[in-house]
């Protein structure tokens, strides 16, 4: 049984999130610190395993378009990197303001998938946005439908779609 405390996103965008695993053998600590030009590769690294996929499925793959893409979210996205006892697992981004909150990208490498950082760190910006009643929006590509499970089952649900993406909203509860 784990037992995680978490921090949530606040509106600075440097804030850090920390959450901490614990299991019979030890705590093991997530982190999610700003991301600094130095994590550019990184960030295509982690975005070209866990996008291939998904985008071979919808558009073939072209290693080149695919660093353009990159490295517009990169640039665009307010990317931080995500630390798994401080060593680079994935990446999170996200866009907010007062209103609404837009998700994405949120990627991790292979081997930390299926772990529950990643649906943590989504519920982590459900109950942040809740708390400024603010919308939370992401858009998942259609052909990733593990992606698309995991958001309705923490209560987002698809608004509209295009060819390529899904979009998705989870509402804060009125009080």
């Amino acid at each position: 049984m784990m037992n995680i405390t978490l921090l949530y996103p606040r509106r600075d965008k440097n804030t850090f999130i920390l959450l901490w695993i614990m299991d019979k053998e030890k705590a093991i600590s997530v982190t999610i610190v700003k991301a600094t030009d130095r994590d550019r590769e990184f960030f295509r690294k982690v975005h070209h395993e866990s996008y291939r996929e998904s985008i071979e499925a919808i558009f073939g793959w072209d290693e080149e378009i695919q660093y353009r893409f990159a490295d517009a979210d990169f640039d665009t996205r307010n990317i931080h990197i995500i630390l798994w006892d401080e060593r680079p697992c994935g990446v999170v981004g996200w866009r907010d303001n007062m209103e609404e909150t837009e998700l994405g990208p949120l990627y991790l490498l292979a081997q930390y998938q299926g772990q529950g950082i990643g649906t943590k760190i989504v519920q982590g910006f459900i109950e942040g946005a809740s708390e400024r009643k603010a919308l939370l929006k992401l858009k998942p590509l259609r052909s990733n439908l593990r992606a698309r499970r995991l958001y309705e089952r923490l209560g987002f649900n698809v608004t509209s779609g295009t060819d390529q993406y899904w979009f998705m909203e989870h509402r804060p509860i009125s009080q």
